[in-house]
């Protein structure tokens, strides 16, 4: 009886390491599976990360040269502006000399008539 006591015990420690080894054979298999896919989601987002990351460089590329042309136009718009200011003194100017010459005509006209 003690001996098959020391047998069936013998025969359960087996089992258990057995079992054990099983076990862990399955962990060490589903580590490896869990880090591959840990891996893979790793490399997606990194990829994706990448392609956002080019995505706002390109946007931001894009707004700098729509920045450029946009203050480009303003200070085409503002010379135009300002060349009109010029031009408006610059005929304000000609009008009152026109209007001086012309007064000074008719004064001359004036007295150059006889009085009848």
């Amino acid at each position: 009886a003690k001996k098959d006591l020391i047998e069936k015990n013998v025969e359960f420690e087996l089992k258990l390491k057995e079992e054990q080894q099983k076990a862990k054979a399955e962990r060490d298999k589903l580590v490896t599976t869990k880090n591959d896919e840990i891996k893979k989601v790793e490399e997606e987002g990194r990829r994706s990360l990448s392609a956002v990351r080019m995505d706002l460089t390109e946007k931001l590329n894009d707004l700098k040269n729509e920045e450029k042309r946009l203050q480009d136009s303003l200070d085409k718009q503002n010379r135009l502006v300002q060349k009109y200011e010029e031009d408006q003194k610059s005929y304000r100017k000609l009008v009152k000399l026109a209007w001086k010459a012309t007064r000074e005509k008719i004064s001359s006209r004036r007295k150059k008539k006889p009085k009848m």
